[in-house]
């Protein structure tokens, strides 16, 4: 492909923007929307690989997003019905965006753009093959702890030797348990780290060591002591002190690309509860990013979806997924970076989320390699925006893991390679920042 072609390609997409620009005018979104909502209808719409139940809930939730749309751009609507009409085989969908230069406006746009976008990743020496067909997958085993209330498990176990203390009144070896009830109190500390251990065999006697020491002298002088209830008190503690314990809880975390599979990665952002959930009222993006059409609700994962520069590392256990690495294609003061535009994750656990985060550092080192890209950076601070005060300052990008230990790079420009299927920007936090962490290296490129 020389430049006259790229010229030709680009005219062709200007004119087909034209086109879509004029339909948008003349087209009444509420009639189409409504010919959409009985088209949904159709069992056979949906994979029948999918349980009634499941299918409902999708129906569900992308005519909520519907509802949502009704305030957003013409044109974001038509995206979003774009891809619905093809969204139940990804074979039709990847067409759709990527083979459809007979088609309707939208689909010819979406070519060209993809087309142009190729020609870019050739331009640049990177592989474009391995940027879309990377089939690897990464996992990582995490050994974390169950969490536990200190502070409401001592208060039981502290009223528990209380009620002991009262009920040992009235037993001969009263002073004998009162000493074990102190000594308990005295391990605080140890107790607190579940490190105060108890062995299966005699535990009555390691929990307390002095009664047990007056029931044996008893029984030695021939004055056995018969249990008068103690026991159960002695059981209560017990379970108590074991429930200090922190217990292993192992994890297997996997990671890869998404699949491009409208039907589901249509969803990724409610997989996280991220703001550019589907269907969700109360998610949205709190910061409004220079040139992104939205009054509330950019494209967002619309436009991932169908612009081949965009790409997501989709990250999940063994149940379920927990969240992504949001990625783009893009020259950092022209040098060709993997962008990580920001990673979102539904985990609490810092330890689990430090294990993501190494696990996703060396997935992305290794796509990036393939592809052939030398650097990996993850978004820090983004483009100047005006705050909820009507402040202006540079947008601090929130990524979920632990940033502290990455290196901060600054920079002058960074920018999409391939630009943007409509000419405005997507919902992508890095672009236009001024910062951004060195994620990943591979400094044997430099060979």
């Amino acid at each position: 492909m020389d430049d006259n072609d790229i010229k030709l390609i680009s005219d062709y997409k200007k004119e087909n923007l034209d086109q879509l620009k004029i339909i948008l005018k003349t087209s009444y979104f509420p009639k189409i929307k409504e010919k959409f909502k009985a088209n949904l209808s159709d069992i056979q719409k949906f994979p029948g690989a999918l349980s009634k139940e499941a299918i409902e809930s999708i129906r569900s939730m992308l005519l909520k997003h519907l509802d949502l749309l009704k305030g957003e751009s013409r044109l974001t609507q038509f995206l979003f019905i774009g891809i619905l009409e093809n969204f139940d085989s990804r074979k039709k969908f990847l067409e759709f965006i990527g083979k459809n230069l007979y088609g309707d406006s939208l689909g010819r746009i979406l070519t060209v753009h993809n087309s142009l976008l190729r020609f870019e990743f050739e331009k640049l020496k990177l592989d474009w093959v391995n940027w879309h067909n990377f089939a690897e997958e990464f996992r990582a085993e995490c050994v974390d702890y169950e969490k536990v209330d200190l502070s409401a498990k001592w208060e039981a176990l502290y009223g528990a030797l209380d009620e002991l203390a009262d009920f040992s009144e009235k037993l001969v070896l009263e002073n004998h348990l009162r000493k074990d009830i102190i000594a308990i109190l005295k391990e605080k500390k140890q107790i607190l780290k579940g490190a105060h251990l108890i062995p299966e065999n005699n535990w009555e006697g390691f929990i307390f060591p002095n009664y047990y020491k007056g029931v044996a002298y008893f029984k030695r002088k021939g004055k056995p002591i018969y249990n008068s209830g103690e026991l159960a008190h002695f059981g209560k503690i017990k379970y108590l002190l074991e429930g200090f314990y922190k217990k292993p809880i192992k994890k297997t975390f996997t990671i890869q690309l998404w699949q491009r599979y409208p039907i589901r990665d249509l969803f990724q952002g409610n997989f996280s509860n991220c703001c550019i959930a589907i269907g969700e009222p109360g998610n949205y993006p709190a910061v409004r990013l220079p040139g992104v059409v939205a009054k509330k609700r950019p494209a967002g994962v619309l436009e991932y979806l169908v612009d081949f520069g965009v790409q997501a590392a989709e990250i999940f256990d063994e149940t379920e997924t927990l969240g992504q690495c949001w990625l783009f294609a893009a020259l950092v003061d022209k040098e060709p970076v993997l962008m990580v535009d920001s990673i979102e994750l539904d985990v609490n656990s810092p330890v689990q989320r430090e294990s993501i985060k190494q696990l996703a550092q060396d997935f992305l080192k290794r796509y990036a390699a393939e592809v052939g890209f030398k650097k990996v950076y993850l978004g820090c601070t983004g483009p100047i925006v005006r705050n909820k005060k009507n402040k202006i300052s540079p947008h601090n990008i929130h990524n979920d893991i632990d940033t502290a230990d990455l290196e901060v790079i600054s920079c002058k420009s960074i920018e999409k390679i391939g630009g943007y299927c409509f000419n405005h920007p997507y919902f992508l936090e890095a672009c236009g920042g001024t910062e951004a962490y060195l994620f990943a290296e591979n400094s044997w490129m430099d060979n």
